[in-house]
């Protein structure tokens, strides 16, 4: 499952086609039983999130955190815990933005 939050203002997301898409692949990977929230983010909430988890003090376009310390290329963790959450995706939409205005 792929749940969705939109924290920034600036951009407009066609979320049901993201929601779509994610779900397609989550099938085709076989964890559809799993749970990946996904947050649209701003520069300085994506900023926060990189210098947090990756210690880069600047606004990015995508990361990806895991929620579990080991896993295996190709394999798909089990889970034990209640709320079967695989991990979180964060999109920086205002510099995904300025990336496809390069293209």
């Amino acid at each position: 499952m792929i749940t969705i939050w939109d924290r920034q203002t600036r951009l407009i997301c066609d979320w049901f086609l993201l929601k779509k898409r994610g779900e397609v692949l989550m099938k085709f990977l076989n964890c559809s039983h799993l749970t990946v929230p996904i947050q649209l983010c701003g520069d300085k909430k994506i900023q926060k999130i990189n210098l947090k988890h990756l210690g880069k003090d600047k606004p990015t376009d995508v990361i990806s955190l895991q929620y579990f310390p080991t896993t295996v290329a190709g394999v798909v963790p089990s889970l034990e815990h209640k709320d079967k959450v695989l991990g979180k995706i964060y999109f920086g939409m205002n510099v995904i933005q300025k990336q496809s205005d390069q293209l």
